[in-house]
């Protein structure tokens, strides 16, 4: 269960679709806290038959270091054919779905984004990656990921971004 306590440390990602897959590590395997585990910036490509252009994704998770609950996964994808970015982020169960969250990259102003929709996974939300915002998640220092569980405590993710841009790089 989720406690009342702002969490520092990392962010995550992970395509939906590629849930059971291995992603090979591009930074530090993992840094720690005394309460989370953040893992570093993880890519995959993979495509349907030899010619077809790959899709590839990029992600890194957050979890709580004690009892290994998903705090959030943080995916970005590239679709070979499309070759446009889309973001997925993906929150664990039992939060507040209508105050959506906070996504902030350094100390800009935050955006609120909605979450899509729960599965047994956590729950979720996918956008398009406009050109501004991976910019800025390629210049920026670190992630801050804000939502509400169900008592209304906020809870406060916060990823690094050190080795997005290779990551991003060797996804692109």
């Amino acid at each position: 269960m989720l406690k009342r306590t702002k969490l520092g440390l990392g962010a995550l990602l992970l395509t939906l679709g590629l849930s059971g897959q291995v992603f090979a590590q591009e930074e530090a395997p993992q840094t720690q806290s005394a309460e989370t585990v953040v893992s570093g910036w993880g890519t995959q490509c993979q495509s349907q038959v030899r010619n077809a252009k790959a899709n590839c994704a990029m992600e890194q998770r957050v979890v709580l270091k004690a009892n290994r609950q998903q705090l959030a996964r943080i995916t970005i994808s590239v679709p070979g054919e499309t070759k446009k970015p889309v973001l997925a982020i993906v929150l664990p169960l039992r939060i507040n779905l209508e105050s959506g969250f906070q996504f902030q990259i350094d100390e800009q102003d935050a955006q609120t984004l909605k979450l899509r929709s729960c599965d047994g996974n956590g729950c979720f939300m996918t956008i398009p990656l406009s050109d501004g915002t991976l910019g800025k998640l390629k210049a920026g220092g670190k992630l801050k990921i804000t939502f509400q569980d169900l008592t209304g405590d906020k809870i406060t993710v916060t990823a690094p971004l050190t080795g997005f841009s290779k990551a991003y790089d060797g996804i692109s």
